[in-house]
């Protein structure tokens, strides 16, 4: 994985989508790492929920992550749009520091 993930990935979290992203990359750093706040286990804001995160960058760790987002997407249509908004409101300017936003 590698810096045309995290420059398609965060070029996409404005378009819409629900990203799912690995917690555990090695080096731990990049833009969706400070980007993603995990729709359910975050501390922040439900407002500023925006993905889903996953611990284990394996096949289970994806299936939870993925398994999570259609669960909400098929069974609570509106929470899952709200996720979406929240993605497309995030600021992924160098305006300010990741860790405010």
């Amino acid at each position: 994985m590698g810096y045309e993930i995290e420059f398609g990935g965060i070029r996409a979290l404005g378009k819409g989508p629900a990203p799912a992203y690995p917690r555990d990359l090695r080096p731990p750093i990049g833009v969706l790492a400070d980007s993603v706040r995990d729709r359910d286990y975050s501390q922040c804001p439900y407002v500023r929920r925006n993905g889903y995160v996953f611990n284990e960058p394996d096949n289970s760790g994806i299936e939870s992550a993925v398994c999570r987002a259609f669960g909400l997407w098929y069974s609570y249509t509106e929470e899952f749009r709200m996720l979406m908004v929240n993605g497309m409101r995030y600021d992924s300017s160098w305006n300010h520091p990741a860790n405010t936003t």
